[in-house]
């Protein structure tokens, strides 16, 4: 019998609001190869959270490091392994920034990498005055879609908006570097309407959605609307090919939202709300070249031991 610590954190929360933002699993581990790619994944299904994190010091058991603030990560949802988790990964790095609480007195700021399979370094630096955790990630710009690249998309709209018009569609991009649709919506909303708006109303018929044939271009559909000055864009996230039918808040869908809004507001800095049952908030700021940061605070939730 072994054990591993472990952790559920929730991520991109909105301030002074408990659970709130996108929960996530995270297994600290010696190594990566301290448990097979069959174990990773019955933790995960076990677990049965969207994502679950695997972070570990090396890949090898016989990889030495001394390194504190380089490691390996890895994501898996309750179905499949992940090439990009936005959330688990600053619930990763929340748990990891515990252990470097004394840095906060001699410095503003901390910043540690990551290793991953798909998708090279990732970095996540901790704000010690804000308590929030921006991640580097790549910037994954949308270009328009149209029903000549993808036949089945009227039928993938209309189990998409359910009882929604397709009138009420403003624009439809696809991202290739994350197989994410992006869908926009007409209209603008606020924190004072948003309740009320279409995008809010949206019921998704999933299952319509999942049997769609054909659909190898799209892991994911993000429905987005325009905001104010207060909040500027608002989302939804489905995902039912991956296990996933509507994710509270997603890191990797706003590497496309960051890049489809800051172009429309001609503005490198831009904050989003996915508007889940729970909600969170990510700051979004472009860097250069094609680069974002993620930005959000996150909230222990459970804190123990994996035992095997």
């Amino acid at each position: 019998m072994s054990s591993f610590p472990f952790a559920i954190v929730d991520a991109f929360c909105i301030p002074n609001e408990s659970f709130t933002g996108n929960q996530a699993a995270v297994c600290v581990l010696p190594s990566d190869d301290s448990l097979t790619d069959e174990i990773k994944q019955k933790i995960a299904a076990e677990l049965n959270l969207s994502e679950t994190a695997f972070v570990s010091k090396s890949w090898h058991k016989s990889d030495s490091t001394s390194n504190d603030r380089q490691f390996t990560l890895r994501w898996l949802t309750p179905e499949t392994e992940v090439p990009l988790c936005g959330h688990a990964t600053l619930a990763t790095a929340r748990v990891l920034f515990e252990t470097l609480q004394c840095e906060k007195e001699t410095e503003t700021q901390t910043t540690i990498e990551f290793d991953t399979k798909f998708k090279g370094k990732l970095a996540a630096t901790m704000d010690w005055s804000t308590n929030r955790i921006s991640l580097d990630f790549p910037l994954a710009p949308a270009i328009p879609f149209s029903v000549s690249e993808l036949g089945c998309l009227p039928q993938l709209l209309t189990e998409l908006l359910g009882p929604t018009s397709t009138n009420e569609i403003h624009s439809i991009h696809y991202s290739p570097l994350t197989k994410k649709l992006l869908v926009r919506l007409q209209g603008e909303a606020s924190e004072s309407n948003v309740n009320d708006s279409t995008l809010l109303k949206l019921k998704p018929r999933l299952s319509g959605l999942v049997n769609i044939k054909g659909n190898d271009l799209i892991l994911g559909i993000i429905a987005t609307m325009k905001g104010s000055d207060e909040v500027n864009f608002y989302s939804r996230y489905f995902a039912p090919w991956v296990g996933i039918d509507e994710d509270p808040v997603t890191g990797s869908a706003h590497t496309v939202l960051a890049a489809y809004w800051s172009d429309e507001y001609k503005r490198n800095e831009i904050l989003g709300k996915q508007c889940s049952k729970r909600s969170g908030l990510v700051w979004c700021k472009l860097q250069e070249p094609g680069r974002v940061r993620l930005e959000g605070l996150s909230n222990f939730v459970v804190r123990g031991d994996l035992t095997l």
